[in-house]
């Protein structure tokens, strides 16, 4: 089955052939979960944004280089109606597939990554499939209706507002939780001031970049792939090195 991408935003990153082997685990009409076959003993599960992409997160930033001369298992997390994982059993379908794949890949460690609608899908998951770090740029607390979050209208269609999840049940200090904004964007401070009150995740706000440009900033400024680094061995030092010229109010959920 082919996958429709929204035609203003990039497509799911590919890896170079002969690099990785794919297949597809799981493809139904709104759902497709891929696996990038690596020799290490870590996978990465990218949920990909409403472009399908991942931001300014090129697969070098989890594969090859980045992470050693090894390339990790990765894989990605497509909700293809943009539902924020509300379609009808997508939560359960996600996790039952993730749970199975990590243990036929037999990985020790689980990481979860993802950008804005994907931000928000790693740090959702994560504690269910057993990850033991989740990474979300530019993450949403939730998109429920009540909450007032106005932006994406175009996509409130698929959502179910009553499957919407929001993030405070699901962080609760069983994986080490990173959410990193955008400090220029004021729209995004609300999504920082419920994670940070509700949930064990630690915070960063990135001066000089918003909720559209976080990924891309980062990228230019040579930060993205050390900070993914860092966040993935869970150097916390190294983290706030890299973001000291940058950080804007950092902060930890309640311990």
């Amino acid at each position: 089955m082919n996958v429709t991408n929204h035609p203003d935003q990039q497509t799911t990153p590919q890896p170079d052939a002969g690099r990785a082997d794919m297949r597809i685990v799981l493809d139904e009409p709104d759902l497709r979960i891929s696996h990038y076959q690596g020799v290490t003993d870590m996978a990465v599960v990218a949920f990909t944004g409403i472009g399908h992409g991942m931001g300014a997160i090129q697969q070098d930033e989890f594969i090859g280089s980045a992470l050693g001369e090894d390339r990790n298992h990765v894989i990605s997390v497509i909700d293809k109606d943009r539902s924020w994982y509300s379609a009808p059993g997508m939560q359960e379908r996600i996790v039952a597939t993730l749970r199975a794949l990590k243990a036929e890949l037999g990985v020790r460690r689980v990481v979860c990554l993802g950008n804005s609608m994907g931000g928000f899908g790693a740090l959702l998951f994560a504690e269910r499939i057993g990850a033991d770090t989740a990474i979300g740029f530019v993450p949403q607390y939730t998109m429920r209706n009540d909450f007032g979050e106005r932006r994406w209208a175009n996509f409130r269609e698929k959502m179910v507002n009553d499957n919407l999840d929001t993030l405070g049940p699901h962080l609760n200090g069983r994986t080490r939780a990173y959410a990193v904004f955008g400090a220029e964007d004021l729209r995004d401070r609300l999504h920082v001031q419920r994670i940070k009150t509700n949930c064990i995740a630690r915070i960063h706000l990135v001066a000089g970049s918003d909720h559209n440009d976080l990924t891309g900033f980062l990228k230019r400024e040579g930060l993205l792939a050390p900070l993914i680094v860092a966040m993935i061995a869970h150097d916390d030092r190294e983290v706030a090195r890299l973001l000291a010229s940058y950080t804007v109010n950092p902060g930890l959920g309640p311990t």
